[in-house]
């Protein structure tokens, strides 16, 4: 089975959430894809780079106003579209999440960001709480979907976890600058070899006050291969054939589930 498989990489300049929707929108709408995932908060500025109050009213339901849009595009498309947005529950709780719609414009489930970085430009914990899911895969048109929100691709439980949970494809919507270009790709092909599985990044790209993102938006095969990537210049939409039996292929070939030893591994959740 092969499937085409997009990221995008966009700019932010400020909060207005509405025309990077109708900008993003539009990008979507010219892919020939099956499956296109979004930047991490891809439609606003990445708030937590500050620690005021006043951001917190750009959190919005799932389903909510920006997942409706998108949700629109991907059934006219019949395309699967991993939308990252800042999310807030009926419960008042927020969470850096990333909703999962179906190529029939349903929301096959919503991921949250576990580990909450804190850090100089990144506070992070002053917004959202942690997601405390055990790394869900969602079954799409597309395939079976798991997604690593940014901070959460650093940890390589998380990454073995969404192996083990049947994931195909990982994606990782991310807010990656420019400092982090040494491991950018590196731990994402890392995960790839070691779970068997095809892993596609999407970062913002520009620079938001003191923030200069990477851009860098790239997909990786299950050997470690980056097959396509973006510049680290502009915005760009990123797009590669996916040959799913590949995946089968190098898990065969690397028996790395098979001779896993968890009996062994007690100290590592201690």
């Amino acid at each position: 089975m092969k499937i085409k498989a997009s990221v995008v990489q966009n700019h932010c300049g400020d909060c207005s959430k509405q025309p990077v929707n109708e900008r993003v929108k539009k990008i979507i709408e010219t892919v020939d894809t099956d499956v296109v995932c979004l930047p991490e908060i891809f439609n606003t500025i990445y708030f937590p780079q500050y620690e005021e109050p006043k951001f917190r009213d750009l959190a919005e339901t799932i389903p909510g106003p920006t997942t409706e849009e998108m949700a629109s595009v991907a059934k006219a498309k019949n395309i699967v579209i991993v939308c990252p947005l800042y999310e807030k529950t009926e419960e008042g709780e927020h969470f850096c999440s990333a909703a999962v719609i179906d190529a029939d414009g349903t929301i096959a489930g919503v991921t949250r960001k576990n580990h909450i970085p804190e850090g100089d430009l990144c506070n992070e914990g002053f917004y959202f709480k942690s997601g405390g899911q055990n790394y869900p895969v969602h079954r799409t048109k597309a395939g079976k979907i798991g997604i690593l929100l940014c901070y959460d691709r650093h940890f390589p439980e998380a990454a073995r976890l969404l192996g083990l949970h049947g994931a195909q494809i990982v994606f990782i919507p991310s807010a990656t600058p420019v400092v982090a270009r040494d491991i950018w790709q590196l731990e994402v092909r890392a995960h790839a070899v070691a779970n068997g599985y095809f892993a596609g990044a999407a970062n913002r790209v520009g620079k938001e006050n003191k923030i200069a993102y990477l851009g860098n938006s790239f997909f990786t095969d299950p050997k470690g291969n980056v097959i396509a990537e973006a510049s680290e210049k502009k915005e760009e939409v990123v797009t590669v054939e996916i040959d799913m039996d590949l995946i089968a292929a190098t898990r065969n070939g690397w028996q790395f589930y098979r001779d896993r030893r968890p009996e062994t591994y007690d100290s590592l959740i201690k």
